[in-house]
């Protein structure tokens, strides 16, 4: 009698387990479909992220400037094979502060390190 009632406590928490969490499981494989399918129908989490149109070689144009070609006559050329460019959109990465490598040996060991405006302006 007390396996049976093991077992059936162990089926119970596992289905509550199981219905507990659809949401984050569609939200995980929605993750998944948009990054590693490349699947672009599936909407964004985070629709704050601001994105720009980036002119993608395509894949001889990418060859020839794996080879050593400028990057705008591997174009060219591709574009004479008849390969167009892809346009695709990425996020814009905001500005990363520099750090002094006394903020940088801080943030490494887990302290907070403030980076004033100024510091990052003069930096560049």
């Amino acid at each position: 009698m007390k396996t049976v009632l093991t077992i059936a406590a162990a089926l119970l928490s596992t289905a509550t387990l199981v219905a507990a969490s659809p949401a984050e499981a569609a939200q995980g494989y929605d993750q998944y479909r948009r990054a590693v399918l490349g699947d672009t129908t599936v909407a964004s989490a985070d629709a704050n992220v601001q994105t720009r149109a980036v002119r993608v070689p395509g894949s001889y144009a990418q060859y020839l400037i794996n080879n050593g070609a400028d990057k705008s006559a591997a174009l060219i050329t591709a574009a004479h094979a008849g390969e167009q460019p892809v346009l695709a959109q990425v996020a814009v990465q905001a500005k990363q502060p520099r750090l002094t490598p006394a903020q940088a040996y801080a943030k490494s060991i887990g302290n907070d390190v403030r980076v004033a405006n100024e510091a990052v302006t003069s930096a560049e």
